[in-house]
């Protein structure tokens, strides 16, 4: 499948480049508006104008443990990076939040793109979540990759401001 279903293990969620843990979003918004500019604003996916960053972790497991690393951030469109991330995007259909003709949109893109059925993208839901479900029972370390480097920039930049912003005692 060229556009995946990517769900994150629930230990991980909320760890990635944008979070506190990560670069934070100032910085964020400067890798994605960098990897724009090198690469163009459209989707590694579909090809369509895009301005989404995704990150593209791989996990590498064993029985009670894991480390995701992250390998990339690629540039992708909204209807890509909904379908990515396409728990959340649910969770936003129940809610009524998402509207359901765009439940309908985001499935119909990712048939398009895959060249498959809708059967398909339901079976390859499910197996997803069975993924997802196993994956979300085991303990997890995060290994930010070839974005290590920035991140330990980040938190040393958050603890030197910090610093120097501590009342006196």
């Amino acid at each position: 499948m060229r556009l995946r279903i990517e769900l994150i293990p629930k230990p991980l969620w909320d760890l990635n480049l944008r979070s506190r843990e990560g670069l934070g979003k100032k910085r964020w918004d400067k890798l994605r508006l960098e990897l724009i500019e090198a690469n163009g604003a459209h989707c590694k996916t579909c090809g369509c104008a895009a301005r989404n960053g995704h990150e593209v972790w791989a996990y590498r497991e064993k029985k009670t443990v894991g480390t995701a690393l992250l390998l990339r951030v690629e540039i992708v469109c909204i209807d890509c990076h909904d379908i990515h991330h396409w728990a959340r995007t649910v969770k936003l259909i129940q809610a009524g939040v998402v509207k359901h003709s765009r439940d309908m949109a985001l499935r119909k893109h990712f048939r398009k793109v895959n060249g498959v059925r809708q059967r398909d993208f339901d079976n390859y839901f499910l197996r997803s979540l069975r993924i997802w479900d196993k994956r979300s029972k085991k303990n997890w370390k995060v290994d930010w990759g070839p974005f290590r480097d920035k991140v330990e920039a980040a938190e040393a930049s958050r603890q030197k401001w910090a610093a120097s912003h501590r009342r006196p005692s």
